[in-house]
């Protein structure tokens, strides 16, 4: 082989030999998200403004459903070394909304192993704020998650 070829062929092999590829930071929000209400089994809240989870003051839970779409967003074969959610308390039971204490609240994760529907109930239009009233949920239509149906 002559030198040009050797030359060619080194090149190539350096350049094209997989590399360590730098750390990124990737930020993005929900796909879609609802809350559910123990107390209200057929209401739903996934149009609303923000997500109701606790107890509200008669001790009757509130969960929320929350999805990402994780793969609109990392490329395959990615490594995922660390994830980090952010949530603000916008409210406390018995706090209309307003706000309440400023404590921390520690919020439990949990996967869920069925897909579910997000729904429009407590919609609000004029869009707003506000999280007053979204405590119970509204009735829910088609397509809601609710304490007893995924859609």
């Amino acid at each position: 082989m002559n030198r040009k070829v050797l030359l060619a062929l080194a090149v190539w092999a350096l350049t094209s030999t997989a590399r360590p590829t730098s750390a990124a930071t990737v930020v993005f929000g929900a796909a879609k998200d609802a809350s559910i209400f123990q107390n209200n089994i057929d209401n739903a809240s996934g149009g609303a403004n923000g997500l109701i989870v606790g107890t509200n003051a008669q001790s009757s839970s509130r969960r929320a459903a929350v999805a990402f779409d994780v793969a609109g967003y990392i490329p395959a074969g990615a490594v995922i070394q660390s994830v980090q959610l952010d949530l603000v308390l916008g409210g406390v039971a018995g706090g209309g909304g307003g706000g309440g204490a400023a404590d921390d609240v520690t919020i439990g994760l949990h996967r869920l192993a069925a897909d579910w529907g997000e729904g429009v109930a407590q919609t609000q239009s004029p869009a707003s704020d506000s999280l007053g009233g979204q405590g119970q949920g509204a009735a829910a239509a088609t397509g809601d998650l609710t304490w007893r149906s995924n859609f």
